[in-house]
């Protein structure tokens, strides 16, 4: 059977091992970030509509979870762009909980549609929301997250904070940084008191680990991270992510998934994330020789290509749009 909405599971640094839902089934946002792992916004908008009917992702699922793969410690509602822009959501979650109602959801979001009533609404029912704020910092902003004509950035910000004071569930904030960007001192001062001011269950202040959409966003330095961790009080504790999923007792290979299943559901994960061979054989579950003979099988057939990072290769979609030219960024 095919997965068309369906990616992962992938490890997550904050979630574990986790099953993604696209909800855009390609490239929508209202950001069109340096950075995003995705590559390039095809469509860049502000309209919610039902971009993936509900009704196709749960069906998905509903199949998925009927292969008697290991269980993901979350079921993550993100994808190829900002998820809150399908209007489907609230249905999508509550889908989520009638078909696996023992595993936790979570939702990735830019955070720049928590100020909307329906979105609002609709995120009380997941149990762990995981908002992004890069900067406050107007230039910062239209320069690295390079937002949809309409978007304010002080609506965005007191848009959160008024979600985040009524939200239930769990708030893990994820600040990203990209040098010489959003690194600068008025950011950091800036986002002493939002943080204190939506009291986050977890902060997490990070840089870029996988090759994004355009050359120029590059990765700060450890020096960097540390200074701004501590000025924020972050302390989350460190969590080798890929050692937890080996630990998991739901961790087994899947030796009901075909080759041809395995393929195509790395070729669905590579779509959303480059990735690396050890990265795609532990969120799945196989031996990375496996997935080595399998992402070589790709890359002679020209379906994926590989993405040389830091003296890493990671692996992405061949046709992806991954724009290089600094020219056509400002």
């Amino acid at each position: 059977m095919d997965f068309n909405y369906i990616f992962g599971p992938v490890p997550s640094g904050r979630l574990g091992r986790s099953l993604g839902l696209d909800l855009l089934g390609r490239p929508i946002c209202d950001f069109d970030c340096l950075y995003c792992e995705v590559g390039k916004t095809r469509v860049h908008t502000l309209a919610r509509q039902p971009w993936v009917r509900a009704e196709a992702i749960l069906t998905e699922l509903e199949n998925w979870l009927s292969l008697g793969l290991p269980r993901p410690e979350y079921i993550t509602l993100g994808g190829k762009g900002e998820p809150c822009l399908n209007s489907e959501m609230a249905a999508v979650i509550q889908g989520v909980h009638r078909l696996a109602p023992d595993i936790p959801v979570a939702v990735l979001t830019n955070g720049t549609l928590l100020g909307n009533p329906e979105v609002q609404q609709a995120l009380k029912e997941a149990q762990v929301v995981l908002p992004s704020m890069d900067t406050l910092i107007e230039q910062e902003f239209v320069r690295l997250n390079r937002p949809c004509p309409g978007l304010d950035l002080e609506a965005i910000r007191t848009g959160i904070l008024e979600w985040g004071a009524g939200y239930g569930g769990a708030i893990y904030l994820e600040i990203l940084l990209v040098a010489g960007i959003n690194d600068s001192e008025a950011n950091l001062q800036a986002m002493g008191p939002f943080c204190k001011a939506l009291a986050p269950d977890r902060i997490d202040v990070v840089t870029m680990t996988r090759p994004g959409a355009f050359s120029v966003a590059r990765p700060v330095d450890q020096a960097t991270l540390d200074r701004w961790r501590q000025v924020l009080n972050v302390n989350n504790g460190s969590r080798d992510f890929l050692a937890h999923v080996r630990q998991s007792a739901n961790f087994q290979s899947p030796a009901t998934m075909t080759d041809d299943q395995l393929t195509k559901a790395i070729l669905h994960s590579i779509a959303i994330r480059p990735q690396t061979v050890p990265q795609i054989a532990m969120a799945m579950g196989v031996r990375e020789e496996r997935v080595g003979n399998i992402i070589e099988h790709l890359a002679t057939k020209r379906q994926i290509t590989g993405i040389p990072d830091a003296g890493t290769m990671f692996y992405a979609l061949a046709d992806q749009d991954r724009e290089k030219t600094i020219s056509q960024i400002f």
